[in-house]
């Protein structure tokens, strides 16, 4: 009997342990479910990744394609015609009051057909001046006592230049020029629009020399071979000029 009942509590106490230490088994299985912990190569491989740098600076600064101007370029200022405009209605009104009545303005067509007789292009604030007063008044002297040519006048002299430059009356076409202007005695970029006679003007310098202005104001002397520059144009030159009537 007491052989049985050692036996019976030595099961009984085998079981307690087993059973106890199924318990420790499964709090740590459970722990384990609740907080896991991330192996460390998993963690690093979740971060989001890092763009190259070559990437990100090839995408702030793309290069343009050769040939094609950068979005950002600016476009190059032309003349202020509003400004022209107004330059010009102070003109005819100076030359009004001293009793000069400028000539109505040339027609477009008529601006072209003077540009193709002499194998110019005017630049806009020329086209601009001869679209505002084609010349002065006939045979009379009106601006620093010389005649204000109209556009036929000026088509007439250019093509008697050209004759003569042809027909070697320049000789060899040179002389002692300000800078800016081309040392020639004549060029066919030089456009008479005044006389004070018939072999002395003042021009429209189409084809200035180094450091000179499309458009400035030369002497033209067809005997002198001095060539002088007056005005930084026509504007500035008509502004600062005297009017009055005389005739030629």
């Amino acid at each position: 009997m007491i052989t049985r009942e050692v036996s019976v509590m030595a099961s009984v106490k085998k079981s307690k342990t087993e059973a106890g230490t199924a318990r420790t088994r499964t709090t740590k299985a459970a722990t384990s479910a609740k907080t896991p912990k991330p192996s460390g190569r998993a963690s690093t491989s979740a971060k989001t990744p890092e763009p190259s740098r070559k990437a990100s600076t090839s995408a702030k600064t793309p290069k343009p394609s050769p040939g094609v101007a950068p979005a950002t370029a600016k476009a190059a200022k032309g003349p202020d015609l509003e400004k022209v405009a107004l330059l010009l209605a102070r003109i005819r009104k100076q030359a009004k009051k001293s009793g000069v009545e400028l000539a109505p303005g040339a027609s477009e067509a008529k601006i072209d057909a003077a540009e193709k007789a002499m194998g110019v292009h005017f630049p806009p604030e020329l086209r601009a001046y001869f679209a505002a007063f084609d010349g002065g008044p006939p045979g009379m002297r009106c601006v620093r006592s010389n005649v204000l040519l109209s556009l036929d006048a000026i088509v007439a002299r250019h093509a008697e230049l050209s004759l003569a430059l042809a027909e070697g009356d320049f000789f060899e076409n040179e002389s002692h020029a300000d800078r800016g202007i081309q040392p020639k005695m004549w060029d066919p970029g030089w456009i008479p629009f005044d006389a004070s006679g018939p072999r002395h003007n003042h021009m429209f310098d189409l084809s200035p020399g180094p450091g000179g202005k499309v458009g400035q104001v030369i002497d033209f002397d067809q005997d002198m071979s001095v060539r002088h520059k007056v005005a930084p144009s026509v504007f500035v030159y008509l502004q600062k000029a005297w009017w009055s009537l005389s005739p030629v």
